[in-house]
């Protein structure tokens, strides 16, 4: 990480500013004021504060358009900043108030509010999701959710024990996968927590814990949703708390409304080995 006087100098750079000469503090640690004006009548950074707390570099930052000022603002924002404990994820895992869609409505899941999406390329099938720890600057718990298409003459069983089968010939996974029941309307299955496998084709991938969900929607359609626990979290004692969050998530997974009739061809699961 650059030096605190770096970091600013670089942001007073591109604000087209100066750095203060006389530093000021965030509740008692050193700080550093960057200012600028904005001759455009486009929203622009004027002003900001940067400071380094226990390793981590901390910005306050405010924009505006000619003429406007940002500064009592800021100093609000300074005067009254106080240092507290950055907390575990784990702390926070209040459910949404409202299910996210998935594979556009074919089915919902619910997840703790504090998860956030991650782009995908098939956001129509698939919804991607992590649990940010801020401490480690790394996500703790991730989740990748699709609808799966069955192909013509494919049952739920045959799904699952194919999908078991490719992911240990593949190596994505250390060990077998064994299914226990959750439900039978739906039929609702989750898997034992297994060890992500070698290094795949795009790099190495950090050790991490995963475990499987399938949901039977209807004849031709799956919710298939792995979920991944990385080393670090379960490290630190976290392990126990998120199996049972798995199972909440598993169990607030729903079939949804028909949207979108299945294709002919089935789509074959993608992500299996995604590990961030």
């Amino acid at each position: 990480m650059d030096s605190l006087e770096e970091t600013a100098q670089g942001l007073a750079r591109n604000f087209r500013g100066a750095v203060d000469d006389q530093p000021t503090s965030l509740d008692g640690a050193r700080a550093l004021r960057i200012t600028a004006t904005n001759p455009s009548k486009a929203l622009r950074p004027v002003e900001a504060l940067a400071a380094i707390h226990d390793g981590r570099l901390y910005l306050v930052m405010g924009g505006a358009i000619s003429g406007r000022s940002v500064k009592d603002e800021i100093e609000s924002i300074r005067a009254s900043w106080t240092w507290t404990r950055i907390e575990s994820p784990s702390e926070h895992l209040a459910f949404r108030d409202e299910p996210l869609p998935l594979g556009r409505g074919t089915a919902s899941i619910n997840v703790p509010a504090l998860m956030h999406t991650y782009p995908t390329d098939e956001p129509d099938r698939v919804l991607e999701l992590g649990l940010h720890n801020f401490a480690r600057n790394e996500p703790d718990f991730l989740i990748y959710a699709q609808v799966v298409t069955l192909e013509p003459g494919l049952t739920f069983d045959k799904f699952k024990g194919q999908l078991a089968d490719g992911l240990q010939a593949q190596n994505i996974i250390n060990g077998p996968l064994e299914w226990r029941t959750l439900s039978d309307t739906p039929p609702r299955l989750i898997s034992n927590m297994v060890e992500s496998g070698a290094a795949s084709p795009d790099g190495p991938k950090q050790a991490a814990s995963i475990r499987w969900v399938l949901v039977k929607l209807d004849e031709r359609r799956v919710a298939s949703v792995n979920f991944t626990l990385p080393a670090a979290a379960a490290a630190a004692g976290e392990r126990d708390v998120y199996m049972n969050l798995m199972e909440r998530i598993a169990e607030s997974i729903r079939p949804g409304a028909d949207v979108v009739e299945p294709k002919e061809k089935g789509t074959q699961p993608t992500g299996a080995d995604r590990i961030r």
